[in-house]
């Protein structure tokens, strides 16, 4: 005879803990299997509040011979039931009360913004569904757009006119004037002032003589100061401008041949040294040798020179104009000196003249000029402290590094570095050194990654981050704002140089323990060098 095996006891202790409605963990254990349950803080419990405020692990409840006993202190409240009953739990009790629940019983019970739900029962099994349509009532999304002769005439009506809209739209932008203005000359007045330097508006009329206009003063005033440093640069302004290049004749002549002769000169010395290079680079007994020059002109010192002869011009033309006044009787009876043509305004003919000076107003056109640069002055005296520090320009710190054309000592390379050349010049140029500690090269910023890398880093340790602000909320319950931190990471993976941007969160230890949880993550490791991030974090209290 064979005996029918009795069917398992397949009823569990289900638990669940929610926080504002959304659920933090859950466990379940066998109805016939002693033991208790105990919330606690920590990520790695079995049923677990991460991060939560609370003073000690917490036995929710324990499974005994007479059932699952429920037995917490007075700070719980909710309810259980008992056979069907329901038994309430509030605070109101002055001691802890034990609650007795049975097979089919469940109860809630809640701790400030925490709830713990408890059921009693078999393990639910979920069925899905198959719901299937009939043929005739199914649709197509072509039923959406054709549904009839009359659907399709409005739908081409509508396309029309989307397309008359739209086409208007963009020939609209297309004709629309664009205003804007294209050069620094084209600025309104008070934009330009502040950056001229006042002997320019002082000493154009004495620059320019006929060319100077009354009416755009200032623009007269630039585009004399552009037209004579690009004389002075060697640029060839005239065939980009040539109405605008207010230089006399001379001048431009005299540079062009300085260049041209310097040119040939450059010609030379590098003949010369690609000759001896090559007759270095076919003795084998020559080994590396690396000697950096420059050749030419340097920055500074092409701003040195610039600057010189801007001062030369305007002490010459000061002291004209201090010669003119003294002398004004002997230049109306010069001859070769038309008095009248040197008042007179350029101005186009198609432009309307607002007025026309008398003789008697070159007081009047000096008077101006002097209102511009003491306007000038007035406008830079309020910027001078939003500038940067700048070293002067001097003939020390200006002068290049030059080597003599004989000169035996030449850059040589081998022929194999030519590969990493250009590399390790980028490498040199962007490397960070350390001041304090000059012989540590750091690696150069110029390493690449993936952004999903840092984004998916950053979301795996965010929690950590959550646990500092739950620390500051219990300092400060009003704590709420942004941090945004940068920091780089080398190719190893190690994280220095961190650095608070800006924050609007000012409690110091909360950000010491963001540097120090930030530092210590395991993050992915660049290629080719290092790379700085730059991440900010929005910190606020959960809803509830």
């Amino acid at each position: 005879m064979k005996w029918r095996q009795k069917p398992r006891d397949t009823y569990k202790v289900f638990v669940e803990v929610h926080q504002n409605g959304e659920i933090l963990s859950k466990t379940s254990r066998p109805f016939n299997k002693r033991g208790s349950i105990y919330l606690t803080s920590h990520p790695d419990g079995e049923l677990t509040a991460p991060f939560y405020a609370l003073p000690t692990e917490i036995r929710i409840l324990e499974i005994t011979k007479r059932g699952v006993e429920v037995d917490l202190d007075p700070n719980w409240e909710g309810f259980t039931t008992f056979e069907g009953k329901i038994e309430d739990i509030n605070s109101d009790r002055k001691s802890a009360y034990t609650h007795i629940m049975k097979k089919g019983d469940y109860g809630s019970i809640a701790y400030n913004d925490l709830r713990v739900l408890i059921r009693i029962g078999k393990e639910r099994q979920t069925r899905m569904v198959q719901q299937t349509t009939r043929r005739e009532y199914r649709g197509s999304s072509l039923d959406l757009w054709f549904g009839g002769r009359h659907d399709l005439k409005f739908l081409a009506v509508g396309l029309v006119a989307a397309l008359w809209f739209m086409g208007g739209f963009v020939l609209g932008l297309l004709k629309k004037p664009d205003d804007r203005p294209r050069d620094f000359i084209d600025l309104r007045n008070e934009y330009t002032l502040p950056f001229i330097h006042p002997k320019h508006l002082r000493n154009v009329p004495e620059s320019l003589q006929v060319k100077y206009d009354r009416l755009v003063p200032i623009r007269s005033a630039l585009e004399f100061a552009k037209g004579f440093t690009d004389t002075l640069l060697g640029y060839d302004a005239l065939k980009s401008h040539p109405a605008r290049h207010p230089v006399f004749l001379e001048s431009r002549q005299h540079y062009r041949n300085l260049y041209r002769r310097l040119a040939d000169d450059i010609d030379t010395i590098l003949a010369q040294r690609d000759n001896l290079e090559g007759r270095i680079l076919n003795d084998p007994r020559n080994a590396l040798l690396a000697l950096p020059y420059v050749r030419g002109e340097s920055f500074r010192g092409s701003l040195l020179r610039l600057e010189d002869k801007l001062h030369i011009w305007h002490e010459n033309a000061q002291l004209t104009l201090s010669l003119r006044k003294k002398t004004t009787q002997e230049f109306t009876a010069d001859k070769h000196y038309d008095f009248n043509e040197y008042r007179q305004q350029t101005v186009e003919p198609t432009k309307v003249q607002l007025f026309r000076p008398e003789p008697s107003d070159e007081e009047a056109m000096y008077k101006e000029v002097e209102q511009l640069a003491r306007f000038a002055e007035h406008h830079q005296k309020r910027i001078v402290k939003y500038r940067e520090p700048v070293v002067p320009v001097t003939v020390e710190n200006s002068s290049p590094l030059v080597i003599a054309a004989d000169s035996g000592f030449l850059r040589l390379i081998e022929q194999g570095s030519f590969r990493n050349f250009n590399e390790k010049i980028s490498q040199i140029q962007a490397s960070i050194f350390d001041p304090d500690k000059p012989k540590i090269v750091r690696e150069p910023l110029i390493g690449t990654i993936d952004p999903k890398l840092i984004e998916q880093t950053i979301a795996r340790y965010r929690f950590e981050l959550q646990l500092c602000y739950e620390l500051a909320l219990r300092r400060n319950q009003q704590t709420v704002g942004a941090m945004e931190w940068q920091w780089h990471l080398d190719t190893q993976g190690k994280v220095y140089d961190i650095d608070l941007v800006k924050s609007s969160i000012s409690d110091p230890k909360m950000i010491d323990c963001v540097r120090g949880k930030i530092a210590k993550w395991k993050w992915p490791k660049p290629q080719k060098g290092s790379i700085q991030i730059s991440y900010p974090f929005l910190f606020k209290p959960a809803k509830g």
